[in-house]
């Protein structure tokens, strides 16, 4: 791209409109300065102010990523449903608890503690298939060689079909009564024939939870005689017992929070071990009977991995058959789309090269980049540059002359002191806008001084575009040519 050379009226044109002289008179003039104190304070700080804000996000970040752990029953909550204080008094008494989440890694965790003590906890997700009848036919056992005892706490339906050898199954779940807030729960008393130790040490329990109605051994019964694992009495088994008539069968089965199986014990009733409770009735007796008979406890949560690996197949298995024909529809239709969207509307427009662009538009061009980054150093360097060089041109010393010698031999023509002219030439000085603007004036009146002196006349600012070569516009002086010969830089 070529362009033409600026002339010293034009570059002088640039510098002003580079750098508004501001004014007491005008109220922009302190709106301008003080958003140029803004930008500049800016530039000094903008690494500072942006290492601060990258330092707190960072410390967000890390606090969001250690938050504690408050899930309900979670080992390590210290919330009122956390079961942080069972697993103190477990780590207290020198059980090594072994949270795992997943059914390869339980099954690692089994083979280094054959004798541990195993909880299959289902209080989110069933526990993993292959987990769930691995326990219940013993093929866990053998894979892995262990041989510590099992709790189910909260067992799904699934597990409790696996796990009750056809006498104890999901319809045999019973929901416990929904409590109001701050309502107690009912207190459930283990009764000389519950057949576990535990249950037995604990005494009674007070929670709520899940019952289960089967004729298997179980403690804990709600509603039933003073046994404790005798049969269940209802409502209406309690007005028909007031009445001398004989409840039916059907409600005579025992309904117990606690029951005994082959595979291990299923306790219903996950609340009596949490923060709150704890320390209620004989909750810390029978956490400690069951989760602390062996120096290693193997905690097993079931996950939503579990499911997922319960439940091959993607989710394109389980959508309609018409799913597959509208997304193929939907495709083909994008595809159209993309090809008329994307036709060419008619033949390639050239344009020829190169491309000429009038001087004046490139000063201008660059004296507003200099103003909109606030490039006043910059500018005045230019600006002196430029002026040297048509100095130069004018005394007749040639483009490679020395800055001392052009200096010299403006003073010598404008009568002026050498050390006067040097400093008039000094862009080091320029350090606002308003220098600026009276660095690119005093340097215009200079070069009008020395082209008078040399018998050559003032500038022209009001000449023609230099571009339009028909313009016989004062084409024998030699300062106004736009030949190149001021040695100027092609942008």
């Amino acid at each position: 791209m070529t362009d033409s050379h600026p002339t010293s009226a034009e570059t002088t044109a640039s510098a002003e409109a580079a750098a508004p002289a501001p004014s007491a008179d005008m109220p922009g003039a302190t709106v301008e300065s003080g958003r140029t104190a803004l930008r500049r304070t800016w530039r000094r700080w903008q690494f500072w102010v942006l290492l601060v804000v990258c330092g707190m996000t960072l410390t967000l970040a890390q606090q969001l990523l250690t938050t504690p752990d408050v899930a309900p029953y979670s080992l390590g909550s210290t919330e009122q449903d956390g079961y942080r204080a069972v697993a103190g008094v477990l780590e207290d008494q020198g059980v090594t608890i072994h949270e795992v989440g997943g059914a390869e890694q339980l099954r690692t965790r089994l083979s280094e503690h054959p004798e541990a003590t195993m909880v299959g906890f289902e209080a989110d997700w069933p526990m993993d298939r292959s987990i769930r009848s691995g326990l219940a036919d013993g093929t866990l056992a053998e894979e892995t060689g262990w041989q510590g005892e099992t709790v189910f706490l909260s067992p799904s339906g699934e597990t409790l079909d696996a796990v009750g050898s056809g006498r104890l199954d999901v319809e045999d779940l019973v929901t416990g009564p929904s409590l109001d807030l701050g309502e107690q729960p009912p207190v459930l008393r283990a009764g000389p024939a519950c057949p576990s130790p535990a249950a037995r040490s604990a005494g009674s329990i007070a929670a709520s939870g899940d019952l289960y109605r089967t004729d298997l051994p179980s403690c804990f019964a709600r509603f039933g005689p003073g046994d404790g694992g005798g049969p269940a009495e209802t409502g209406e088994n309690s007005a028909a017992a007031s009445s001398g008539d004989e409840p039916s069968s059907e409600t005579t089965a025992p309904a117990a929070t606690m029951v005994l199986t082959d595979a291990g014990a299923v306790f219903g009733s996950p609340d009596a071990f949490t923060n709150s409770t704890i320390a209620d009735e004989g909750h810390a007796a029978l956490g400690l009977w069951l989760f602390g008979q062996d120096e290693d406890l193997v905690w097993y949560r079931s996950t939503a991995a579990d499911v997922a690996d319960a439940a091959p197949g993607s989710a394109w298995d389980h959508l309609p058959d018409w799913v597959a024909t509208l997304s193929w529809w939907l495709v083909i239709v994008a595809g159209l789309l993309i090809l008329v969207a994307g036709r060419r509307r008619g033949p390639i427009i050239s344009e020829p090269l190169p491309v000429q662009v009038p001087a004046s538009e490139t000063a201008e061009g660059r004296a507003r980049l200099y103003q909109q980054v606030d490039a006043v150093d910059a500018a005045a360097r230019t600006l002196r540059s430029a002026h040297m060089l048509r100095l130069a041109r004018l005394l007749r010393l040639g483009p490679a002359a020395e800055e001392p010698a052009i200096v010299h031999a403006t003073a010598s023509t404008t009568g002026r002191e050498p050390r006067a002219v040097a400093r008039m030439l000094d862009a080091a000085a320029v350090t606002s806008s308003s220098d600026l603007l009276r660095f690119s004036q005093e340097l215009a009146a200079l070069e009008d001084e020395v082209r008078i002196r040399s018998g050559l006349g003032p500038r022209r600012p009001d000449s023609a575009d230099p571009a339009d070569p028909a313009d016989p516009a004062d084409p024998a002086d030699p300062a106004d040519r736009h030949d190149g010969s001021d040695g100027l830089s092609r942008d």
